[in-house]
C-alpha cells in the first residue's frame, strides 16, 4: 500500500492507493497529521482538565486502528474529500461519555468548550462539523459491525497489557419487591408478653426501700 500526502487549503488529506488485480484503487479523505493536532492544541493550554476522561483516552488510544476500520467505507475519490474520519468518531465518543441527548446538542457543546476542541484536535477558528454530517456518517456510511470490531480491538489491546482479567464472576439477581410508597401502610397488631425476672424485681424493690419509696 502506498501513502501519498497532499496539502491543500491549509489542510492535509491522504490518498491511499491499493494494488488490485486490474487497476489501482485510490481512497481519499482529509487526514489530520499529529503535527497539526499538536499545533492546534497549543491554543488550549491551561484551558482543559488534564485528568478528564477524554484526555486520558486520547493518551492511550491507538487511533490508527480506527482509520484502518473506516477506510473501506470511503473507496471513491469522486467529489470533495470528507473531513477527518477520526473527528466523527470522537464526536460520537463525546456524546456517549458525557451523556448528551443528541448529536445536535453535542456539536453545540463542542463549539463552546475548549476541552472538546482539544480532544478533536481542531483549532479555535476551525468550524465544528455539522450535526447532520455526523448523523449521516453514523447511519448511512459505516456498518454497525465496525463498532463491534473496534470494541474487540480495544479489549484485545487492554488484555495484552494485563488490564483485563479472565476471571468469571456470578451475581444473584433475585427480584425483591420494594415498599417505596410512603402513603401506603399495612397495620400489624402484635401481642408481646413481657416476662418478669424474679431476681431483678427483688433487687429493684430493695433499692426502693432503701430510698424509702413505695412499691
Amino acid at each position: 500500500m502506498k501513502n501519498d500526502f497532499v496539502k491543500g487549503q491549509n489542510r492535509f488529506f491522504m490518498i491511499y492507493v491499493e494494488k488490485t488485480t486490474d487497476e489501482e484503487k485510490p481512497l481519499m479523505y482529509y487526514y489530520q497529521s499529529n503535527l497539526e493536532i499538536q499545533q492546534n492544541r497549543q491554543a488550549y493550554e491551561s484551558m482543559y482538565d488534564p485528568n478528564h476522561i477524554l484526555v486520558q483516552i486520547d493518551k492511550w488510544m491507538d487511533w490508527n486502528s480506527v482509520y484502518q476500520l473506516l477506510e473501506p467505507f470511503y473507496p471513491s475519490t469522486i467529489g470533495r474529500p470528507t473531513i477527518d474520519l477520526l473527528i466523527f468518531v470522537k464526536i460520537l465518543m463525546i456524546q456517549y461519555l458525557e451523556g448528551f441527548r443528541s448529536v445536535r446538542f453535542t456539536c453545540k457543546q463542542i463549539q463552546q468548550h475548549a476541552k472538546y476542541r482539544w480532544f478533536l484536535g481542531i483549532s479555535p477558528t476551525d468550524k465544528v462539523p455539522c450535526h447532520s454530517s455526523v448523523s449521516k456518517f453514523l447511519r448511512h456510511r459505516v456498518d454497525p459491525g465496525v463498532w463491534e470490531a473496534l470494541f474487540d480491538h480495544v479489549l484485545q489491546w487492554i488484555q495484552e497489557d494485563g488490564f483485563l482479567s479472565p476471571d468469571t464472576w456470578a451475581a444473584d439477581e433475585t427480584e425483591l419487591k420494594a415498599n417505596a410508597n410512603k402513603r401506603k401502610h399495612i397495620q400489624v397488631i402484635q401481642t408481646i408478653v413481657v416476662k418478669e425476672d424474679e431476681d431483678v424485681l427483688q433487687l429493684v424493690n430493695e433499692k426502693r426501700q432503701q430510698h424509702e419509696k413505695k412499691r
